[in-house]
């Protein structure tokens, strides 16, 4: 069976960070994530951002991490901490990041150019 690749853009709160620890942990000879993107969303993208750099980092990735768009298309008022909290895990603060990680802001179009078709 010929290899999935998956590039994860999500804005990432609780729901997200547990969507992304399912889908590294079950990575096969059939699916491999390329990146995650992030968005705002859940909580404002620098948050997300952060989220999925040291999401990455505690569970041992090392995939591109880029950061995506800061403003929503729809803007929706203020509703960041109402569900996930401020900073999007609900207080659950992960290590910070042991080394210096500079977002692949490119990231996106250069997945699309490296797995044609593929993603």
């Amino acid at each position: 069976m010929e290899k999935r690749h998956f590039l994860i853009d999500c804005d990432t709160g609780t729901d997200d960070a547990i969507a992304i620890f399912a889908t590294l942990g079950n990575q096969s000879d059939t699916v491999e994530v390329v990146g995650i993107s992030s968005v705002n969303g859940n909580v404002q993208e620098h948050y997300t951002s952060e989220n999925n750099l040291r999401l990455s980092e505690y569970l041992g990735y090392s995939h591109p991490v880029s950061r995506g768009a800061s403003e929503p298309l729809f803007p929706r008022g203020n509703y960041y901490n109402d569900t996930h909290g401020q900073k999007g895990l609900f207080g659950i603060e992960l290590p910070a990041c042991k080394k210096i990680i500079n977002f692949q802001i490119r990231m996106h179009l250069s997945s699309f150019y490296i797995y044609p078709k593929k993603i």
